[in-house]
Formats: structure tokens, C-alpha cells, sequence
């Protein structure tokens, strides 16, 4: 069922940017500050341009406050995770019940022959490294083919979707916007590492101890 969404949301970015791309998600303040800890570590793990967007300018962790028009939005059950291409794909078949299950199938086929290429050149890897090998392998994909799969959305009358964030916020309603050209910046704020060290428990640093955020933080800002 489709319902109109509207009012103020909350992104986090530790990116020097003031528009937004294709599904850009939203959510509480809570949230925004728990996905700055994500971009973080995300950014760390990977040397700067490994990742598609690593193109833009780091800035100081922003808290940004957004007005979101009227959308046509549906609700879905799934949470994207680590939205990929794949996910994406899956979210619209469960709100329309349109996805072509061959082709993203044919797809997880490529992503899976590339993954088995790399283990192939780089035994050294570890399963850690495998594993982020693989999600940077469908995040590459989502950034060059995000124009499509926004298309198919928008065909079905979709301009954002509902959805429990079940990675930062225990289940509660965030919105991916999919396109986020529409999106404006209402107020914004800076924040240091006392703002964001706080949200740590139950987050990625917490959930695999391997990286000291501190010492992260500091050697990004």
C-alpha cells in the first residue's frame, strides 16, 4: 500500500557534499550518528578510492537535518543491510512483486566469479578481507548501475520506501529516498568523537573488536 511520507529526517556523512545521490537513507538522529561510525570504519578498512564515492572530500562527521517532500512511499519488511545491488532487487520484488529473479540471479553469478578470482590472486587474504573484497565488489555495481535500478522503482510509482533499521536503530522505521536530488539540508552540525563514541555499543566496532575507533577518528579528522 502506498502512503505519503514527508517532514524532517536525519543522514550523517563524513563526506564534503550537500546533494544527495540515488537511495539515500534516512532515519533519526540516533541512527544517523550510529551510520557515521559505519562510514568510519568502512573508510578505514578500505585505502582511500577503493570505494566508488571515495572520489569526494572527507569533512569533520556532519549531523545533517533534512526536509523531505511528499513521497510515494511503501513499506517493506527488509532491511537493505549492506545495500547492495541484490538487496535492492529484493526489497522491490517484495513491494511489487516485479523483480526478475534470472537476471539478479545471473548477477550474484558474476559477483561470486570475481570473488574466486581474488582468492586466486591473493591467498594471503583473510576471511576478513575476503568478506570485504566481496561487499566492495557489489557496492561498485550499486554505484554504476545505480540509474537503472532507481528507474525500475520509480516505474512502479516509488519514491522512497520504509523499512526496520535493524542495523542502527533496534527496528525502528528509517526511509531510503531514491532519489535524493529532491532532498534539502535544513540545519547541520559537526561532530567530534564524543558525539559519535557513544553510540559504539552494538555497533561494528563493537560487534568485531578489531579496530580501536579513537585511534580511527584521529587519523581521518
Amino acid at each position: 500500500m502506498t502512503e505519503c511520507v514527508s517532514g524532517i529526517w536525519y543522514h550523517g556523512t563524513i563526506f564534503n557534499t550537500s546533494s544527495f545521490s540515488f537511495f539515500t537513507h534516512l532515519g533519526s538522529a540516533d541512527a544517523a550518528k550510529r551510520a557515521l561510525l559505519k562510514q568510519i570504519f568502512n573508510y578505514c578498512i578500505h585505502p582511500k578510492n577503493s570505494m566508488p564515492w571515495h572520489d569526494l572530500d572527507l569533512a569533520r562527521p556532519r549531523l545533517l537535518k533534512l526536509t523531505v517532500p511528499a513521497m510515494r512511499t511503501r513499506r517493506t519488511t527488509l532491511d537493505p543491510l549492506s545495500s547492495t545491488t541484490l538487496r535492492y532487487a529484493m526489497i522491490l520484488d517484495d513491494l511489487t512483486n516485479s523483480a526478475d529473479e534470472e537476471e539478479w540471479q545471473n548477477l550474484s553469478d558474476k559477483i561470486t566469479a570475481d570473488l574466486n578470482r581474488i582468492k586466486v590472486e591473493r591467498p594471503d587474504l583473510s576471511n576478513f578481507d575476503l568478506f570485504h573484497a566481496r561487499r566492495n565488489l557489489h557496492m561498485r555495481h550499486l554505484y554504476h548501475c545505480k540509474d537503472e535500478i532507481a528507474s525500475r522503482y520509480k516505474s512502479h510509482g516509488i519514491d522512497a520506501f520504509l523499512y526496520p533499521n535493524e542495523v542502527e536503530d533496534n527496528g525502528q522505521d528509517s526511509l531510503c529516498v531514491i532519489d535524493g536530488g529532491v532532498l534539502q539540508i535544513a540545519e547541520e552540525a559537526h561532530l567530534s568523537f564524543e558525539d559519535i563514541a557513544s553510540f559504539i555499543p552494538g555497533s561494528c566496532y563493537e560487534a568485531l573488536g578489531s579496530r580501536d575507533f579513537e585511534a580511527d577518528f584521529q587519523s581521518v579528522f
